[in-house]
């Protein structure tokens, strides 16, 4: 007698998860991101669909396919293709997506089993939601060759709401680091501000706010990232507030349409210190991504700080041989070893080499030697 298959209906009403934040990752992992901003017409984007609690089951075909109630589906999207584990079998139709294979894959470890790809066919309004049809999703088990139905009664893209954020980063190694602190700056101290953007794709231009005091701080440039393609930028305007404070303003657009990164650097701010530099901040007081159709504005202040170079790391009021040795030290290290300390970089580019030892050495300049007769 012949038992039934140990995996029999191996996704039945497992709960289908999607998630927007779409990676370049080989194996995507579901970020729990559920929402998308306003689009406008023709922005193409991809949804990522993973299986709860299928990972190790095996299948040769999967059917994806969108609630239309009123034609909400039909009216707003087309579905380009699918791509996963399994290739896409004919032509999308229009509320439904096929996907099989001769050979059965395996669903990963994470669940995942499928990107589609949709198109807006007019501008999307705020607060549409995107849902699946309940009873034509469907992954077809390799063990029995019948398409399981998946839940899909919490599966939800929501468009519209807010959600983007901004960050300001001191280190200029690739990527958004987090450092907002400078120490041991001197006149000969460029320094770069740089803006990054996390979920900001779609984005068609920016507008960036800060304030600073111009007394100690000059502003130099801005240069506009990667993140929008053949940005280009105007002259910054300049703003005095209250004497010495100053506000700058940012912008740069896109003349070749939207952001397709989902997390980049918008640009980096140049600026360069005064010989009254004591300690100082510079602020981000507002800003405003274009994306939709529609100004989305930002109003958490973001602040970085910078102080003026002092190599009095043993704090006795002068800068001496035991703040060399304190140097020697830390020399040659690099962020993320524990012989590091910001402290000691006084450059700062998250080393602690020879560009330190000379910035160190003009402080020691200052240490007077006096000789005894």
């Amino acid at each position: 007698m012949l038992s039934a298959p140990l995996f029999a209906d191996r996704f039945a009403g497992r709960p289908l998860r999607v998630d927007t934040r779409v990676g370049t990752e080989l194996s995507p992992i579901n970020d729990g991101i559920s929402d998308l901003p306003i689009l406008v017409a023709d922005d193409i984007f991809d949804i990522e669909l993973f299986v709860e609690g299928g990972r190790g089951g095996r299948t040769g075909a999967f059917t994806v396919a969108f609630e239309n109630s009123g034609n909400n589906f039909g009216e707003h999207f087309v579905i380009e293709r699918i791509r996963g584990i399994l290739p896409q079998a004919d032509a999308p139709g229009p509320t439904t997506v096929k996907a099989c294979a001769d050979r059965p894959a395996i669903v990963p470890q994470s669940g995942y089993f499928a990107t589609i790809t949709l198109r807006a066919k007019k501008d999307i309004p705020a607060g549409l939601q995107l849902r699946f049809h309940s009873t034509h999703t469907t992954i077809t088990d390799d063990n029995t060759s019948k398409p399981d139905i998946l839940s899909v009664g919490n599966t939800i893209v929501v468009f519209g709401r807010p959600n983007y954020n901004l960050f300001l980063d001191l280190d200029t190694a690739p990527g958004n680091q987090g450092i907002v602190e400078a120490t041991g700056l001197s006149t000969t101290n460029g320094i770069s501000v740089q803006v990054f953007g996390e979920s900001i794709r779609f984005m068609t231009g920016f507008i960036l706010r800060f304030e600073y005091d111009d007394s100690q701080l000059k502003f130099e440039d801005f240069i506009p990232g990667p993140s929008l393609p053949r940005a280009q930028t105007l002259d910054p305007v300049g703003t005095l507030l209250d004497s010495p404070l100053v506000e700058i303003e940012v912008t740069a657009a896109s003349f070749s349409g939207s952001a397709n990164v989902e997390d980049g650097l918008l640009g980096t701010l140049l600026f360069q210190p005064s010989e009254y530099l004591t300690r100082t901040g510079l602020v981000m007081s507002g800003a405003e991504i274009r994306r939709g159709g529609t100004f989305n504005p930002f109003f958490t202040p973001l602040s970085v700080e910078f102080s003026r170079l002092d190599a009095d790391f043993d704090k006795d009021g002068s800068v001496g041989f035991r703040d060399f040795l304190l140097f020697a030290e830390h020399f040659g290290s690099e962020r993320g070893q524990d012989r590091y300390d910001p402290a000691f970089d006084l450059l700062p580019d998250s080393n602690i080499n020879f560009a330190d030892f000379v910035l160190f050495t003009e402080s020691l300049s200052f240490f007077k030697v006096t000789v005894l007769d």
